[in-house]
């Protein structure tokens, strides 16, 4: 089973609470901003958080992708690619 596969089961078996309180401490550790595709078509309410949040509302040419390094995608197991552009993990792994 992968990491990705471990990680699903584990979100599963996770209270509503639990799985929020995951989120915002994400949202902190999130690098989405820093990247060179960074889209901030939202001024009020910044996009990030591709992998778990789906792509981008603003579309645009990639420029580049930081989500090999990120601190919340890597440990989850999922595959370095655009979010911004891509959408859900689970939606790029079909």
């Amino acid at each position: 089973m992968s990491r990705y596969e471990e990680m699903l089961l584990k979100m599963e078996k996770i209270g509503e609470d639990e799985r929020i309180a995951l989120l915002n401490r994400n949202r902190g550790l999130c690098i989405c901003p820093k990247c060179p595709t960074y889209y901030n078509c939202i001024k009020e309410n910044l996009e990030r958080l591709y992998c778990w949040t789906g792509k981008s509302l603003c579309g645009g040419d990639p420029a580049g992708c930081l989500c090999p390094t990120c601190p919340v995608a890597a440990p989850m197991g999922y595959s370095p690619t655009y979010y911004c552009t891509g959408g859900l993990e689970r939606e790029l792994r079909r």
